[in-house]
């Protein structure tokens, strides 16, 4: 059973450290695509709303909302390290993992209906899907090995008091 706990404390160290790295990409993505698409956002503003002031506060909104994103997933990521070298990490980010699965089985959709309505390319959609998917996977994985973890855990904590 501690080869099991060491495995799964293990993956939990790979799959933390995956989250924040695939978290970073994502935010650079989001830069990216922000950055390149700014015309095309100025353009589906009513006249009457396209100044300064708006292009602004979109800039600063989308900059807040990436800076939380990223925040997130250096949280789960972290606290994930964490409980891979054996620390107690609470059960907030399990929860805050959970809800970022979620959201990449509602954006991986997402991405196939863009591509099918012609505003992105076949290279784009592929990237764009590879990178959710091995996001979903490293967020799957560690919520798998934190359940697992504490699971073992337990089990060697209730033999050591039978003993």
């Amino acid at each position: 059973m501690q080869k099991q706990l060491r495995k799964q404390r293990d993956s939990l160290m790979i799959s933390g450290t995956g989250v924040i790295a695939f978290g970073t990409w994502s935010v650079v993505r989001s830069i990216v695509y922000f950055a390149t698409g700014v015309r095309e956002i100025q353009a589906s503003f009513p006249q009457r709303f396209a100044n300064d002031l708006t292009i602004a506060t979109l800039y600063v909104l989308v900059f807040a909302f990436l800076t939380f994103d990223l925040g997130l997933r250096v949280y789960v990521g972290f606290c994930a390290r964490a409980e891979g070298r054996g620390k107690s990490a609470g059960l907030a980010y399990l929860i805050v993992a959970g809800i970022l699965i979620a959201t990449y089985c509602y954006s991986i959709p997402q991405d196939i209906i863009v591509f099918t309505r012609g505003q992105d390319t076949l290279l784009v959609l592929f990237a764009s899907l590879f990178i959710d998917l091995t996001s979903l996977l490293t967020l799957t994985l560690l919520l798998y090995s934190a359940v697992q973890t504490r699971r073992l855990e337990k089990a060697l904590s209730e033999g050591r008091e039978a003993q």
